[in-house]
């Protein structure tokens, strides 16, 4: 019989909480928490407990930390032979298992990560153009953002000049 009172066992992660009323879940989780299964128990007015229905009984629930994030890099252009030393600034980058140039991937043995929000790492060999350059982690990659654009140029090509020869002024 109603009314029922809703229950968890163990605790939420932090930043979660149960309406023991009404057995909603709300808030936002606070930190990042393993694959955890929870049993929820209904209980009548009477103090019986309602598992007739499965649905009533566990969920697991995980909390994955934030996506990273880009927000600038440094330098913004290099060479198509790649090995540009780029600076990657951010968020959530610990835990940093590769970064992408434009499908490219360079592993995390190949980068060092300074701290959760800077990332150094050299630019592998690219045809001319603009790439996206992101950061993955357990979370994911991290969302496609103008400031994470990073160009490959081709070096100037240098024409012979000849001692002698006339060059027009203004022609």
């Amino acid at each position: 019989t109603t009314p029922f009172t809703w229950s968890v066992s163990p605790a939420l992660p932090p930043g979660l909480t149960l309406n023991s009323d009404t057995g909603e879940i709300r808030g936002t989780p606070t930190a990042a928490s393993p694959i955890t299964n929870y049993v929820f128990t209904v209980t009548d007015a009477r103090g019986a407990v309602q598992d007739s229905n499965p649905a009533f009984k566990t969920a697991s629930i995980t909390v994955l930390p934030p996506l990273p994030t880009v927000e600038s890099i440094n330098p913004t252009t290099g060479p198509l032979a790649g090995g540009t030393l780029v600076t990657i600034n951010g968020t959530n980058f610990t835990g940093a298992t590769q970064v992408i140039f434009g499908g490219n991937v360079v592993p995390s043995t190949s980068f060092a990560s300074i701290s959760d929000s800077v990332i150094t790492v050299p630019s592998p060999a690219r045809a001319a153009g603009t790439v996206r350059v992101s950061v993955t982690t357990a979370a994911g990659e991290s969302v496609d953002a103008a400031q994470d654009d990073f160009t490959y140029v081709a070096a100037p090509t240098i024409t012979p000049f000849t001692f002698g020869s006339t060059v027009a002024y203004n022609s």
